[in-house]
């Protein structure tokens, strides 16, 4: 939930408690789930976390997940 609605880094939510590698396993798997997401169709969106094109995350970034 931090991590993605608060968009919080991962070592932030490791400061706040949570297990360095449940944090660390979480980051790498909505990471590497971001590719599915373009294959699905466009749609609506109604909330401003909802996924699809909108979680794309640049590739010239760094990010401290």
């Amino acid at each position: 939930f931090e991590l993605i609605e608060n968009e919080k880094a991962g070592s932030e939510v490791v400061a706040m408690g949570f297990e360095k590698s449940l944090v660390e396993r979480v980051c790498k798997l909505v990471n590497n789930a971001e590719f599915k997401r373009f294959q699905a169709p466009p749609i609506l969106r109604i909330s401003p976390k909802a996924f699809g094109p909108g979680r794309q995350i640049p590739l010239v970034a760094k990010y401290p997940y």
